[in-house]
C-alpha cells in the first residue's frame, strides 16, 4: 500500500498543500495540531472569537465548547482585546515556531 497523499482539487476548487508543513505535524496528535492551530488563530484575531471562527470555519459555538476543554486542561484563554502572550500555551508546540 502505498502514501496517502492529499486530495488535488475539491469539487473546481484546487486545495493547497505544503509537504514541509506536513512534515513538521508528523508525530503530533490531532488534539495538540488542533489546539495550536486554535489558540493561535485566537491570537491573530485579538482573541475575538467570532473572527477567529469564521478563520477556522466553524461556528462560535464549537469554538466556545473548545476553549471550554482547554479552560479545563488548564490553559487559560484571555477575552478579547486582551493580548498577553503567556494567557495561552501558543509556544508549546515547536513545530509551530518560526525557525531561528
Amino acid at each position: 500500500m502505498g502514501i496517502a497523499h492529499p486530495p488535488k482539487d475539491i469539487g473546481d476548487q484546487p486545495v493547497p498543500f505544503d509537504e514541509q508543513i506536513a512534515e513538521k505535524l508528523v508525530g503530533h496528535t490531532v488534539a495538540e495540531v488542533e489546539r495550536v492551530l486554535i489558540i493561535r488563530t485566537l491570537s491573530d484575531a485579538e482573541w475575538n472569537r467570532t473572527r477567529a471562527a469564521t478563520t477556522l470555519g466553524i461556528s462560535v459555538r464549537c469554538l466556545r465548547n473548545k476553549i471550554h476543554e482547554f479552560k479545563k486542561q488548564g490553559i487559560a484563554i484571555p477575552a478579547a482585546n486582551r493580548t498577553r502572550p503567556e494567557f495561552a500555551d501558543v509556544a508549546s508546540c515547536r513545530w509551530m515556531r518560526s525557525p531561528a
